[in-house]
């Protein structure tokens, strides 16, 4: 199986073209954002007039278009509805309305995920937030430590905020390799950031009993080349702090400010937390 990463794509394709995605639950609204974060100027999202997904997409400040109006606008459409509903949607709002030479791409259901966590009361969080949005999640807890699932158990395993937390980390991303037969995802707070000087402080002030760990690239690569893994892509998300921005609470400036940086090639360097894909090698 070939599996593509941002290197085999070039993104001015469709940073050009007007976008309208179909639907705004938990697929679309990853993929809107997505869009419009990597730099595509006109994202749409198109929904029914009495779809609860309005108030939703219309407080991210996106356009927001009934579907058949959004068929005639978008040069691609990305239609992320749930599968029974997609040939009626086709039938009655697309085919008579899309441009010539408009692309319509689709995606469908047929993910099964479980959700791992030590605390009971944070799996109990998730739960709510899998049900408001529909999404169908097994909830377990469970150490990441020693994983309770047979190996190679899973397509993709993804583990987020956890790495830097963790008493043996080694520990952790071996098991995450184990119990995977193709991917790992992983998020930690890089060495070369900001958040050093948080690491540092927490030890020297004793202000929480939790581990708080930075790391380097070499590290984390060299965990993963031990489980038979290679680093396929790398994605460095800020330059300034996070907790910067959410002080100041505004997305433009977070956008402006990045994108600056970015353009200075710092986050190449300083940016964090640092999230990578790994994938298994071949034998």
């Amino acid at each position: 199986m070939r599996i593509y990463y941002d290197r085999d794509a070039d993104l001015n394709l469709i940073k050009g073209k007007k976008v309208a995605v179909v639907g705004y639950g938990s697929q679309g609204h990853a993929h809107a954002l997505n869009l419009r974060d990597s730099g595509v100027k006109d994202v749409a999202v198109a929904l029914r007039k009495s779809s609860a997904g309005v108030k939703k997409a219309e407080g991210e400040k996106l356009k927001v278009m009934e579907v058949a109006e959004a068929a005639k606008w978008a040069d691609v459409m990305m239609m992320l509805t749930p599968d029974e509903l997609q040939g009626d949607i086709y039938r009655e709002s697309l085919a008579g309305n899309m441009k010539e030479g408009a692309a319509l791409l689709f995606a469908r259901g047929g993910a099964y995920v479980t959700g791992v966590d030590a605390s009971e009361q944070m799996l109990a969080i998730a739960r709510q937030r899998a049900k408001a949005e529909g999404v169908a999640v097994k909830f377990v807890v469970g150490d990441a430590h020693e994983l309770d699932f047979p190996d190679r158990a899973f397509d993709v395993s993804v583990s987020l905020r956890m790495l830097m937390h963790a008493p043996d980390w080694r520990r952790c991303i071996a098991e995450l390799c184990r119990v995977s037969e193709r991917l790992v995802i992983v998020d930690y707070p890089s060495a070369a950031s900001v958040a050093l000087i948080e690491s540092r402080a927490r030890r020297t002030l004793a202000r929480s009993a939790e581990p708080y760990q930075v790391f380097t690239q070499k590290e984390i690569a060299g965990a993963f080349d031990r489980c038979g893994f290679t680093i396929r892509s790398v994605h460095r998300q800020f330059v300034l702090p996070i907790a910067l921005h959410k002080l100041i609470g505004s997305r433009r400036f977070t956008l402006a400010v990045e994108d600056i940086l970015d353009r200075m090639h710092l986050r190449d360097v300083f940016g964090s937390p640092v999230t990578l894909v790994a994938e298994r090698c071949a034998l």
